[in-house]
């Protein structure tokens, strides 16, 4: 788990052994602990194992071998670098 954020929003990111990324918002008030999950991130082929937020992108590294940078406003990957044998492949989109 971890905390990400930037001045527009703040959630919590959890990488799980599902191949997703749950990200729940960071609101919660002393009187409501219950938060539901707001957005599942899918791309990942194996665990994903973990994450990381700079600069408004969350980044999450898998089992799979990829690394994903994605927009948490519109919940899609925004690049893919991959390891295929001797080189690393890396996707913008």
């Amino acid at each position: 788990m971890s905390g990400v954020g930037d001045d527009r929003r703040a959630c919590i990111a959890a990488c799980s052994w599902s191949h997703e990324v749950w990200l729940w918002p960071q609101h919660a008030t002393q009187r409501d602990f219950r938060i539901q999950c707001s957005r599942i991130l899918r791309g990942h082929t194996g665990d994903v194992l973990c994450s990381s937020f700079c600069s408004g992108v969350l980044a999450t590294g898998g089992y799979d071998g990829a690394v994903i940078l994605w927009n948490l406003e519109a919940g899609v990957a925004r690049g893919r670098a991959e390891r295929t044998r001797r080189r690393i492949r890396v996707q913008l989109g």
